[in-house]
């Protein structure tokens, strides 16, 4: 309760809430339970958040979160272009004519792949051309991408730390790994911080043996 000494008055404080959002992978008590339903994972929610144990996932605002939205656009466009350019070579390869992987990288190059297209008289011609149109349209896209990617990258100095300290990543990759995880600040340690990237080993067993392969 909040006295007004002015007007006599009282006025009654409504207490602020805070949002937390639990890391549904990491809440084991939940996941192993017997019981499912609302009532008991509400329970343990408010449980854990009560013992100061509630596990959160990282919620990206600002800058970072238009970053995250930019790196996770660009990585749809650039796998849907390679879907693209695998139909399209496959239709080329039934069509007896192969063209190299970088056929679009390049005017020049686009040029004669365009003629070549036009030349076919197989049925998948057709097919063909509305491929070409779809790559160079999602082409556009991911120039667009790139572009907005390098801007949103200038504001954060942590893209730049990462550049510097993990060699053989350029400022795409870079962006998209901060983007992801967010200020390595957040993160207790370096080696957990390298673990969240996938780019480092971790152990694991194959037909009862130990073996070490790359996350990704």
């Amino acid at each position: 309760m909040v006295a007004d000494h002015e007007s006599h008055n009282t006025k009654r404080r409504e207490p602020k809430e805070a949002v937390h959002t639990a890391h549904s992978t990491k809440i084991r008590a939940i996941a192993n339970s017997q019981e499912k339903n609302d009532a008991n994972d509400a329970w343990w929610l408010a449980y854990l958040l009560y013992e100061g144990r509630l596990p959160e996932a990282y919620v990206a605002t600002g800058d970072l979160r238009c970053l995250r939205i930019s790196v996770r656009e660009l990585r749809f466009n650039v796998d849907q272009r390679s879907d693209l350019l695998r139909r399209l070579s496959s239709h080329l390869a039934q069509a007896g004519h192969k063209q190299g992987k970088s056929w679009h990288t390049t005017q020049v190059k686009r040029k004669v792949m365009r003629e070549l297209i036009k030349s076919l008289k197989c049925e998948s011609a057709i097919a063909m051309k509305h491929l070409y149109r779809k790559i160079i349209s999602v082409g556009i896209e991911i120039k667009y991408w790139l572009q907005d990617i390098k801007k949103l990258s200038g504001k954060f100095r942590g893209i730049k730390t990462i550049i510097e300290e993990i060699p053989g990543l350029g400022e795409t990759t870079a962006a998209t790994v901060f983007a992801e995880l967010g200020d390595p600040k957040r993160i207790h340690s370096a080696k957990a911080y390298a673990k969240s990237t996938g780019l480092t080993p971790v152990s694991g067993q194959y037909c009862g043996s130990p073996v070490n392969h790359s996350r990704h």
